[in-house]
């Protein structure tokens, strides 16, 4: 069964090229394949990504107003808590479930040598330092204890120098009594423990981890991904997203009028191409 490279175009199939029946089979396995390392490996990390840049991006625009008015943070106290709180949630769920999804995933494809690789990176991560298993076991703290809501610091009493923090209070945390090891560095922090400073320096931990996965994998990837590449090669032209098209079988495996279709991931294959 031959197969069609095409697009979309005002509610029309546009066909670029016809393609034989291996090498639609090839194409898809690649496009299958590519989707699940997508799945897999890219995506949960990105989320964690844009969970964090969420919160940087809240925090400015708070500090950005508290600064011009005080009463701006007093008036809105309670719909600012719950906002920063959220994507602090956001955050620490992502991070969790960018390890679960990884381990499943390694499990799942009989890939123990480098599970096993990546739970002693997590582990050495968690050891050697305080912001991964601070935010770790805050995690564990907002899933089974309490929401971790963030305060405001802010002094604006030396206007060449105004202050603004989002912080978490310690002696709240150290209500849990689930913090293991974690508990003696909470006791070593100050009483408002600035948040914002432990996310902004984590997303490194993320892509060392990430980092292991793509380095052990990158043969793979980019033999599998090759079929892929080439039909990108040739539709990278076309105005819409491109496909890869085949005729749809009847349940007396007759072909019918409709189209069996897989999307060629362009901007996912622009990723690859640069690792």
């Amino acid at each position: 069964m031959k197969g069609i490279l095409g697009f979309h175009h005002n509610g029309k199939l546009i066909i670029k090229e016809t393609i034989s029946n291996s090498e639609r089979i090839e194409l898809i396995k690649s496009l299958e394949y590519l989707e699940n390392l997508e799945v897999n490996i890219f995506l949960p990390a990105s989320i964690i990504w844009y969970n964090i840049v969420e919160i940087i991006n809240l925090n400015s625009w708070l500090k950005e107003n508290a600064t011009k008015e005080i009463s701006f943070i007093n008036l809105n106290d309670g719909v600012i808590k719950i906002e920063i709180s959220r994507r602090i949630c956001n955050f620490l769920s992502s991070f969790r479930s960018f390890l679960d999804v990884t381990s499943s995933y390694l499990s799942e494809n009989n890939q123990t040598d480098l599970k096993d690789e990546f739970k002693k990176c997590t582990n050495n991560l968690f050891d050697s330092n305080f912001n991964y298993r601070f935010l770790y076991k805050l995690r564990n703290y907002s899933q089974h204890f309490s929401f971790p809501i963030a305060n405001i610091y802010f002094d604006n009493t030396d206007k060449d120098k105004i202050q603004f923090e989002l912080t978490i209070e310690r002696d709240k945390l150290l209500k849990y009594d689930s913090w293991g090891k974690v508990k003696s560095d909470l006791l070593a922090q100050k009483a408002e423990i600035p948040i914002l400073t432990h996310i902004n320096d984590f997303y490194q931990h993320i892509q060392t981890l990430q980092n292991i996965l793509i380095k052990n994998k990158i043969s793979e990837i980019r033999e599998l991904s090759k079929p892929a590449f080439l039909a990108y090669t040739k539709t990278k032209d076309m105005g819409n997203a491109p496909i890869l098209g085949w005729p749809k079988l009847d349940s007396n495996g007759n072909h019918n009028l409709q189209l069996e279709t897989k999307k060629i991931p362009t901007s996912f294959l622009d990723i690859i191409s640069k690792i």
